[in-house]
């Protein structure tokens, strides 16, 4: 997602790509819910519970960065069309 902002998609904006971008962080939330399913299962072997926590960490910064995309997004899809829609 932060391509997009590199490389300046959202200054043209293109209220189907915002949409598009934002739907992909339904696939981050997914991917962090489905390593927190995890974590009761191997909270008996120490080794794996150190690395899923720092996975854990690592994969709730994704997450929390693809929701400020979609709030990007959001005001994206608002400057073009007039209209805010909660992605």
């Amino acid at each position: 997602m932060i391509w997009l902002l590199r490389n300046g998609k959202f200054k043209n904006r293109d209220k189907d790509l915002a949409i598009a971008t934002a739907d992909k962080d339904n696939q981050v939330n997914r991917l962090y819910n489905a390593i927190l399913e995890e974590a009761p299962k191997i909270a008996g072997n120490e080794d794996l519970f150190n690395g899923l926590f720092r996975l854990v960490t690592c994969i709730r910064t994704l997450e929390r960065g693809g929701d400020h995309a979609v709030d990007i997004c959001e005001l994206t899809h608002f400057l073009v069309t007039g209209e805010f829609k909660e992605f």
